[in-house]
């Protein structure tokens, strides 16, 4: 299960990066095309369901995929929501947690860099699988352990403190909720993910802009600033630059009869 920040918190940070989010999200907007790409053409998808759909870089992937498909996108910061329906009034956008899944069932349900932020991202997954009718698509990118360790080991190693970002499931915690609803992968890969910035400190402004800076509940009292600017200046490479490295699972699964 995830050490996530609690569900309030982490929804604030984000409707209130909700301006800055789109312009930092290189990494998002990557994974979330790499995702569609592995979705399979030539589907009749009508209903799709973008979990935790921030300001809609998933969401335009999957319309780009599937154009003639109708989107419900669901996400708990209102400020990212609120984007989404100014962008795309013909499509539904709710202020909701994702946590259940509803009656009603949809062609697609996927979901990019959200479930993390979730207390139970891999079991939100599974519920919303075990919900899709026959041949019912399920995708997701997700980070993995391993995701931030160069600034995660900086950290710890200057302020002597733990990392206080979330702890990542890991990538069979996901399989396993898939398949436990009943749908069987057909693509499922893990690679890196990488954002090049031009120093310690735009890496952390960046990590800032998306909203993705809520604590872990046991992550303790925050560093002095001397520490964190010695835990900075560990992290950077050689020639000054900083890059953000996430380690993600990329998966597409598909529910049986």
């Amino acid at each position: 299960m995830t050490l996530a920040p609690d569900p309030s918190a982490v929804a604030e940070r984000f409707s209130a990066a909700a301006e800055t989010y789109d312009a930092a999200a290189a990494v998002q907007r990557h994974a979330a095309d790499a995702l569609t790409a592995r979705l399979p053409a030539g589907r009749d998808v009508r209903e799709m369901v973008d979990l935790g759909c921030g300001t809609g870089l998933l969401t335009a992937a999957l319309l780009r995929r599937y154009p003639g498909a109708r989107v419900t996108g669901l996400d708990m910061a209102e400020g990212m929501v609120a984007r989404c329906r100014e962008r795309w009034p013909e499509h539904s956008f709710a202020v909701a947690d994702a946590v259940t899944a509803p009656a009603r069932p949809a062609d697609l349900v996927a979901s990019s860099f959200a479930l993390h932020w979730m207390p139970d991202g891999p079991g939100v997954l599974g519920r919303w699988a075990a919900a899709l009718p026959p041949g019912g698509l399920v995708a997701a990118c997700v980070p993995l352990p391993g995701s931030l360790d160069a600034l995660a080991g900086a950290y710890r190693r200057q302020t002597g403190r733990p990392w206080p970002g979330i702890a990542y499931p890991a990538a069979a915690t996901y399989r396993n909720a898939v398949r436990g609803a009943g749908a069987t992968p057909i693509a499922d890969a893990e690679t890196a993910l990488t954002q090049q910035c031009p120093d310690a400190l735009a890496a952390l402004r960046t990590l800032r802009a998306l909203g993705a800076t809520a604590r872990r509940p046991d992550a303790g009292r925050p560093a002095s600033v001397g520490a964190l600017r010695r835990a900075l200046a560990a992290y950077a490479d050689a020639d000054g630059s900083a890059t953000l490295t996430f380690r993600v699972l990329i998966l597409v699964a598909e529910k049986g009869a």
